[in-house]
């Protein structure tokens, strides 16, 4: 079992933690002063827009740890400056969050990490494929990329059409993993996928708070009861109204 991170004051590890995706300004609003069905709040930057700006001002203060995500064109996400002035982007939000989520392969990796590290933020170093499931090697391959490179937890979301998939992704926690991680499935197989890998062991179960990011998304809430009825570790780690 890989060794349990702090993101604010919650411990990553052994249960899992389930993340609620903002993704609209208006859900900003409608969560100040109030604790979402969630463990973790995922700010989508590049989602959200300038609209975020305006919340922090009101509400400084988080109920829920905050993780911070621009993401980039590439691997899903709505950004569409350029890689310099994303690297801006998270470096002025920084104080405000206790964890930022870049592409392990992206030029912002670096930057934004020795930012995060600095201010003594997490660093979750992720990868998207919404095409296929990797292959095995290549899986590997990304979670020692992301290890190398200072991650605290490493994040796979990748496309599930079949069985074999969700497969590759649930052997991956057969291995001795030196950072918690997070894998979960995209597609046909998603919802299914993620049950099955935090039983496996992903550290992080994402849903959304106002509308699904990533296809097979479901709402942070009913991750929330799903884990309660089926995981023994996450009723003894979590409670929630």
């Amino acid at each position: 079992m890989p060794p349990a991170c702090q993101i604010g004051a919650l411990t990553i590890g052994p249960a899992p933690a389930v993340v609620g995706v903002v993704s609209r300004a208006d859900t900003l609003a409608a969560l100040r002063g109030e604790a979402p069905r969630c463990d973790i709040v995922e700010w989508r930057a590049d989602l959200i827009g300038p609209m975020l700006d305006a919340a922090l001002e009101s509400d400084p203060a988080p109920l829920r740890p905050r993780l911070l995500t621009v993401r980039c064109a590439r691997e899903g996400g709505r950004w569409s400056g350029s890689e310099e002035e994303r690297i801006a982007r998270y470096e002025m939000l920084l104080p405000f969050v206790q964890a930022v989520d870049v592409e392990i392969e992206s030029d912002a990796f670096s930057p934004v990490a020795a930012a995060a590290r600095a201010a003594d933020r997490r660093v979750v170093a992720s990868f998207h494929d919404y095409a296929a499931t990797p292959d095995a090697g290549r899986l590997r391959a990304l979670i020692k990329r992301g290890v190398d490179l200072g991650a605290d937890i490493v994040k796979l979301a990748v496309w599930t059409y079949v069985e074999e998939d969700v497969r590759r992704l649930e052997d991956l926690f057969l291995d001795p993993l030196p950072v918690p991680l997070a894998a979960m499935g995209m597609g046909p197989l998603g919802a299914a996928s993620r049950t099955r890998l935090a039983a496996a062991g992903s550290c992080l179960v994402y849903g959304y708070l106002d509308e699904s990011t990533a296809p097979g998304q479901l709402a942070a809430g009913e991750w929330v009861d799903r884990l309660l009825e089926t995981l023994p570790a996450y009723r003894a780690a979590h409670s929630h109204a």
